[in-house]
């Protein structure tokens, strides 16, 4: 590991490299170590280590950014150089406040040595027990057990300097019964997810997806329609990525792109809907600063249904006059758009026993997880995508066989309206797609729009 001390010394001598008014430098360091399986064997056991630092520059009111993975003293030089000709570059950023100023972080959890120590053999013993409990039935499982390491460390002109080391543990398994009879078909899918290794139980994850993949035999075709849903855990927190980075954003509001225009205030969701934002919670994976270096501040979404924030940075904050809520995204590392997003989302449990929102549906579907999700209205949060790893059909209180995967266009505004039931238990999943995790309950809802086959 590089260690505070080095990562901020580096990023004072780039940051004397700037030819700028302001300057920010950000280092972000990774040691990713994967273990890989597929038909019940490993069949991939690699590692890479990535550093990657970036240089944000302000010059005469204008913004420019460059990043580089060649960290020896001419690396240092040109991007401190390139970021700042590319801000002379830019177009004045007339509502840019400047550089944010200094503040402790937050305390969190985000370093655990069982985590960083975890060795090649001990991801494969774990993959075994996968693997063990998928051939006893005549299984396949394929997956991938992954530790990370990282460090995150970011210094600016106006008195940022902010270090912390991250660690990461995640598995997650496809148990297949089909052969090769297509994605998400006669499968069964689980993944387990935290910054503490120590809290990845293989065994239950195996459990998971071998029980759901011995449930989806001889699926049938539902017709399209409106159903009772229970969604799992997994799938609410695919729906919640597109609720944060497209309407919860201040600069989505900004830009009129947002459903929470002119919302402030008034139900957006259901009353027994609650949403909250702390990265700072060991229960998701914990950063205490932004990508600005602001320490992350608890946020408070949604209340009993009604919006009651939006996530901020630095220059949306400024807008409005006041601090930033410690949301910025990176200018560089981030997959979506670097605007501010919440990325740590809570969702309230509700007092029903997870088996229990099953046994309170007469006629309606069960759904494992999504695939191939996207937004196409995201002014109304509307998604669209299809089932996946298991979708059942729910007869009478229990589960009554299996279904084809089925295309969905719902908005997720109405969705989280529509909640009847919420578990009493709550569970951490990744968007795969982003950086986030959010934690989340299974619920039952109303009126779920399924579309008929997938295609």
């Amino acid at each position: 590991m590089v260690g505070r001390d080095r990562a901020l010394q580096l990023l004072y001598r780039v940051l004397a490299l700037v030819p700028a008014d302001q300057a920010e430098a950000t280092l972000f360091v990774q040691d990713h170590a994967l273990t890989r399986f597929a038909n019940n064997s490993i069949h991939q056991n690699v590692a890479r280590k990535d550093a990657r630092l970036t240089v944000r520059a302000v010059v005469d009111g204008r913004v420019g950014a460059a990043t580089t993975n060649v960290l020896d003293e001419e690396g240092q030089r040109r991007v401190a150089e390139q970021a700042a000709a590319i801000a002379r570059l830019q177009e004045p950023a007339p509502d840019f406040p400047g550089l944010p100023a200094g503040r402790p972080p937050r305390e969190a959890a985000t370093f655990y040595e069982a985590t960083a120590g975890t060795t090649a053999r001990q991801r494969a013993e774990a993959v075994g027990v996968v693997v063990d409990a998928a051939s006893r039935l005549g299984f396949q499982a394929t997956g991938a057990f992954a530790t990370e390491v990282g460090e995150l460390a970011i210094a600016n002109t106006a008195g940022v300097a902010v270090y912390a080391p991250l660690t990461l543990a995640s598995l997650r398994t496809v148990v297949d019964a089909g052969h090769g009879q297509g994605i998400g078909v006669l499968t069964g899918y689980a993944d387990a997810i935290s910054r503490d290794v120590g809290q990845i139980d293989a065994g239950a994850v195996a459990d998971r997806a071998v029980a759901k993949c011995a449930l989806n035999r001889d699926p049938q075709l539902l017709p399209p329609g409106r159903y009772v849903t229970v969604l799992e855990e997994i799938a609410v927190a695919d729906l919640l990525r597109f609720l944060a980075r497209l309407g919860l954003s201040a600069q989505a509001v900004h830009e009129g792109r947002s459903f929470a225009v002119g919302k402030m205030g008034q139900p957006v969701c259901g009353e027994n809907f609650t949403l909250w934002d702390d990265a700072a919670d060991p229960r998701g994976l914990a950063q205490p600063f932004d990508w600005e270096g602001v320490p992350a501040e608890r946020l408070e979404l949604v209340s009993s249904g009604v919006l009651r924030g939006l996530a901020h940075d630095s220059r949306s904050a400024a807008r409005e006059g006041r601090p930033s809520t410690g949301h910025a995204m990176s200018q560089v590392f981030e997959r979506w758009s670097p605007w501010p997003a919440p990325t740590h989302l809570f969702v309230a449990p509700g007092d029903v026993a997870r088996e229990d929102l099953i046994a309170g549906v007469e006629h309606g579907v069960l759904i494992t997880r999504f695939h191939y999700t996207h937004c196409p209205e995201p002014q109304r949060v509307v998604a669209t995508g299809t089932t996946r790893d298991g979708t059942f059909l729910i007869k009478d209180g229990r589960i009554a066989g299996a279904l084809r995967n089925l295309r969905f266009t719902q908005s997720v505004l109405d969705t989280f309206s529509n909640i009847e039931a919420l578990s009493s238990t709550a569970e951490l999943h990744r968007d795969w797609w982003a950086s986030a995790a959010h934690y989340a309950p299974a619920m039952r809802v109303r009126d779920f729009d399924l579309a008929g086959e997938a295609g």
